[in-house]
């Protein structure tokens, strides 16, 4: 027996059988037809579950209403690959689900993607109990015979909090919420330059995938076990692309009316996605070589990329790794190993659910205000944990609508 509660009052309890899940709250009907018509990943929705709903009209007259809403959504669904035939643009996997904030079943459940900082402090610092923390830093001023006043672990935490603010900002608000990063407890916050030098001495590779972005997807990750398949979960597309930068750069235009002309620069990097949770696993410098990609996803994962990436080198790649990929062979079949590559249409269509996460880099202003490169890539790791921390904390209150059995 469950006892489920909605915030307001009991519900009476459920008796389930073994993996039903219940949802912890009573859906409105403007959400349980949403949820009927939604179309949500497989893996990060239960495969069974019960919920509670408040409707405004009878059982039958709701049936009616959802085939009615489906019957329309194929008829629009026909009325659109038809229309798609006669030109080369084709259908957008996530057309009908707003990305933004979104698909409508989530909305006024999970509320805006906000996350304060003190919240991005304790997941950093999670993070970091997890992993550890290099402490170049703090060896430094060992060797200068200097006493360490503030806690290399507290420093790495409020790095990967950072997100997008800059060092003056980040500095402010962590005197603002009180946050004491001292060894002695003396409740000192660090300033812009100590936060600096932190974020100068921190290797790159604990922000890439080793370290920071691997185990906030991991994290997020684990958050659907048992929802459904494992392997659903494993589905990861790569992609590049490329923030603005605050600095402007002369160049050359050809063409008619062309010549020098000031323009903002942009630092380009390569991202990898893990799919259903919308999170970061990789980030790199914009390349078009696979061999990290594969190097870091577990063997028998699927990995979509688009026709930049369709050259032999990146199949002996993945086939060495047990990696399936997929990649749009450039309008030809592909002759790999003795055989032609399987490029399967509809998987490959979810590819471009990897310009979400591009997109929710976008929305939040994300500028690159370093001058050298290496600080560059870092900059840009740290606001794909930026967007890992939103992504978990997301999850963790859609997981939690859903009660395990027991």
């Amino acid at each position: 027996m469950t006892q489920v509660e909605d915030g307001r009052a009991g519900i009476n309890p459920l008796q389930t059988g073994d993996g039903i899940f219940i949802m912890a709250r009573a859906l409105s009907a403007r959400q349980a037809k949403a949820f009927t018509t939604s179309f949500q990943p497989l893996s990060t929705v239960p495969s069974s579950f019960m919920a509670l709903c408040n409707m405004d009209m009878d059982f039958e007259e709701a049936l009616d209403e959802v085939i009615a809403r489906e019957g329309e959504r194929i008829a629009d669904d026909v009325t659109y690959r038809e229309r798609s035939l006669l030109r080369g643009e084709r259908r957008r996997p996530w057309w009908g689900t707003g990305t933004r904030g979104g698909p409508s079943v989530l909305r006024g459940i999970l509320g805006g993607e906000g996350v304060s900082l003190r919240e991005r402090l304790a997941l950093a610092e999670r993070v970091v109990g997890a992993l550890g923390v290099p402490d170049p830093l703090g060896e430094k001023e060992e060797r200068r015979g200097r006493r360490r006043k503030f806690s290399a672990e507290k420093l790495t935490a409020a790095i990967l909090a950072k997100g997008n603010l800059s060092f003056v900002d980040l500095a402010a608000e962590l005197r603002e919420v009180g946050y004491d990063a001292t060894v002695d407890g003396s409740r000192a916050s660090p300033s812009k330059s100590t936060l600096f030098k932190a974020f100068t001495v921190l290797p790159r590779e604990y922000l890439e995938d080793e370290e920071a972005l691997r185990a906030l997807d991991e994290m997020t990750a684990e958050l659907y076990s048992g929802f459904g398949e494992d392997e659903d979960m494993e589905v990861f597309a790569g992609d590049n692309s490329a923030i603005p930068c605050d600095n402007m750069i002369v160049r050359d235009v050809k063409g008619r009316g062309g010549g020098a002309v000031l323009v903002r620069d942009t630092s380009g990097f390569y991202a990898l996605v893990r799919l259903p949770t919308n999170t970061i696993r990789l980030i790199t410098e914009h390349r078009n070589l696979i061999l990290r990609s594969v190097q870091v996803i577990p063997r028998g994962s699927t990995l979509l990329l688009d026709a930049e990436y369709d050259v032999e080198m990146n199949y002996w790649l993945a086939h060495e790794r047990g990696i399936e990929v997929m990649i749009n062979p450039r309008g030809r079949p592909r002759w790999f190993v003795g055989t032609f590559l399987r490029f399967d249409r509809r998987v490959y269509g979810r590819r471009k659910l990897i310009e979400r996460t591009f997109g929710n880099i976008t929305k939040r202003r994300t500028i690159s205000y370093f001058r050298s490169f290496y600080s560059r890539i870092k900059g840009i790791m740290l606001a794909g944990i930026l967007h890992n921390m939103i992504a978990y904390c997301r999850s963790v209150k859609w997981t939690g609508l859903f009660l395990r059995p027991g």
